[in-house]
């Protein structure tokens, strides 16, 4: 059944061509879902204890035969694998950056967050979902069509190649790392041969699930609330951009500009005086209240130069390009960025500290 597929299945939720820098939210939404996922499952195979995954037995290999370093020769590896693409015909996109950002994410909070067991069996167990999580993301980002990742990408760009069955093209490049990484000195476990012979199965299986289950779901859910939840992204945009909107539009623009610095200025302390030791108070709260001064006044000249065209009705207005909705939903994922990271890393300090 889902072992013989062989095609990327295509939803209306997926994006027309890989290279596309304005796709839909929903796009972008199970591209990040799924791409979180993946890291998730990445990251407790490393937390399981029971081996790595193959590409890094590879990268062992070769590091223990050249004396380069192991993170070295991933780059390299990586490098590599992506200069495949070219005879492949494959296609980078948003996917291929963002595979990169929320993979290493997702890993570093699984190895913060999460404990090891201390019964092998749920050593096991880890391993297991590790590979099924990956599948499962897998399915998700790449049905989006948005661009792979390295690996993903020479996993498809063969399949269409061979015609060959996706868990099979996985299963053949999986099994092969390995074999070399373990030939060349590299350290192989049960969770390495669970991943390099169960990833090809559990990708098949992901995009199996995504492609049969979650067209319904995105038309119950997202199509039911997408348009009020537009609806209130554009009014926020409005409300910035538009004066006559604004609820403080009876105060001169220098006026708003002081007030917001004032809120920044009460939430940082708040916020400092919350996460941050008395030692430390000083620099978290000074790090912070900058931050929110630099968006405010990037946010401030950004909306300035858009009124300034809107006036000498050039270019954005002029051709109608001017779309509040994409404008805030940038925002909002930048702002979700910055917020998270900085979270991961103020999280990681005060576990640190506490350990000490």
């Amino acid at each position: 059944m889902f072992l013989t597929i062989k095609k990327i299945p295509k939803k209306s939720w997926s994006s027309k061509n890989p290279f596309n820098l304005r796709p839909k939210l929903v796009t972008i939404f199970f591209l990040v879902f799924g791409l979180t996922l993946f890291g998730a499952g990445e990251g407790l195979l490393i937390v399981s204890f029971t081996g790595a995954s193959p590409w890094s037995v590879l990268a062992q290999g070769i590091s223990l035969n050249t004396d380069i370093s192991v993170g070295i020769v991933t780059f390299m590896v990586s490098v590599s694998v992506l200069s495949l693409w070219i005879f492949l015909k494959q296609k980078p996109g948003l996917g291929t950056l963002f595979n990169i950002l929320i993979i290493a994410t997702m890993i570093d909070v699984c190895i913060i967050f999460v404990p090891t067991p201390e019964i092998y069996f749920n050593k096991l167990l880890l391993a297991i979902a590790s590979v099924l999580l990956v599948g499962l993301g897998t399915g998700f980002y790449l049905i989006a069509n948005l661009g792979p990742g390295p690996r993903d990408g020479l996993m498809t760009g063969l399949q269409r190649k061979t015609n060959f069955p996706i868990a099979s093209v996985r299963a053949f490049l999986e099994i092969s790392v390995v074999s070399i990484g373990w030939y060349l000195g590299g350290t192989v476990g049960i969770g390495t041969l669970l991943f390099a012979f169960g990833i090809g199965p559990a990708v098949a299986l992901g995009l199996y699930l995504v492609g049969k289950f979650f067209n319904w779901f995105f038309r119950l859910t997202y199509l039911n609330s997408s348009m009020s939840l537009k609806k209130f992204m554009i009014d926020s945009a409005n409300i910035l951009f538009d004066d006559s909107k604004n609820d403080l539009r009876a105060l001169p623009k220098t006026v708003r500009l002081q007030i917001l610095l004032v809120l920044s200025f009460i939430w940082s302390v708040v916020f400092s005086l919350y996460i941050f030791s008395y030692t430390t108070f000083i620099f978290g709260w000074a790090g912070v209240f900058l931050a929110h001064a630099g968006i405010i006044f990037a946010v401030y000249y950004t909306f300035k130069q858009f009124h300034n065209a809107e006036a000498q009705s050039v270019s954005v207005f002029k051709t109608k390009n001017f779309n509040p909705f994409k404008i805030m939903s940038l925002i909002f994922i930048l702002m979700f960025i910055f917020i998270f990271s900085k979270g991961i890393e103020v999280l990681t300090i005060f576990r640190e500290s506490t350990k000490l």
